[in-house]
């Protein structure tokens, strides 16, 4: 087994004991944001979750934790299309009461174990002025940030909590519930956590997803740690274990809408494209 696969199964393993390591906490959540994914104006959209069954992860983690996900826009488009810029980045989150703050929204090249290596965006702090009610998703504009044909990270900073520098953040970022999706998909007529949300929840023809999210920096037994500097991997958001899966991938509620400059058509046919008619 390569060591990168054992660090991977160990950060898996730690992450997937919450308390134990990590200081990140979580809950299942009802999902009700509305439309499945925002509808962004641009060329394509790519989503990273799959809500099929009408259920969450609601995850807090301290103040200048970093969690991401990473995007493939060869999902959207075939090579020499044109110059691909992102126009519009779109993320769910949760407040208790009153509007939160994350740190900052950033767009970073990676490499091979999906670590971050060149930072090509990053906003300032963000109000979330849509995480207490209404539909949860806040649109950024981020300054057309190209992307090539590269996969990439879109990660998310947490800001300070309510009572001041170091403690949990006041937002609440969310992820799809791989086991209610699992669930949804074995027991379509069971509508109760874990396994679909509503009568209508559908996740027929489901199967386990790809991991793409993951936990970049957070609070490692007390303090900040930049997981990919130490480990050379960053931490799966993959939870919790079930025999005989493994540990189920959660991806972040993240879309990212890009737009195709220079280019004369875009394929309707793509992946990107058709799968982000039906999320």
């Amino acid at each position: 087994m390569r060591l990168a696969t054992i660090v991977i199964v160990v950060l898996m393993s730690a992450f997937a004991a919450t308390g134990s390591a990590f200081a990140f906490t979580r809950t299942a959540e009802k999902y009700d944001g509305g439309s499945k994914t925002p509808l962004l104006s641009t060329d394509c959209v790519l989503n990273s979750a799959n809500l099929c069954a009408g259920w969450i992860w609601a995850l807090n983690d301290v103040e200048g934790a970093v969690w991401g996900t990473v995007l493939d826009p060869a999902e959207c488009y075939s090579q020499g299309l044109g110059i691909q810029k992102v126009t519009q980045i779109a993320l769910y989150t949760l407040c208790s009461a009153t509007a939160g703050r994350i740190d900052n929204v950033a767009i970073s090249r990676i490499n091979a174990q999906n670590c971050r290596t060149d930072l090509v965006y990053e906003s300032g702090p963000i109000t979330v002025v849509h995480c207490v009610s209404g539909d949860h998703w806040t649109i950024i504009q981020p300054a057309r940030p190209e992307v090539g044909d590269w996969r990439f990270a879109v990660t998310v900073t947490w800001g300070p909590g309510y009572h001041g520098t170091g403690t949990t953040s006041d937002v609440q970022l969310a992820t799809d519930n791989g086991i209610a999706n699992l669930y949804c998909e074995i027991n379509p007529g069971v509508v109760a956590f874990p396994g679909c949300g509503s009568t209508t929840s559908s996740c027929a023809g489901w199967s386990l997803q790809t991991e793409r999210s993951f936990v970049y920096v957070s609070d490692v037994n007390g303090h900040l740690e930049d997981l990919c500097a130490r480990y050379g991997v960053p931490a799966p958001l993959s939870f919790p274990y079930l025999y005989p899966y493994g540990y189920l991938p959660n991806n972040l509620m993240v879309s990212v809408g890009i737009d195709v400059w220079g280019a004369t058509a875009v394929q309707p046919t793509s992946w990107g494209h058709v799968k982000s008619l039906f999320q």
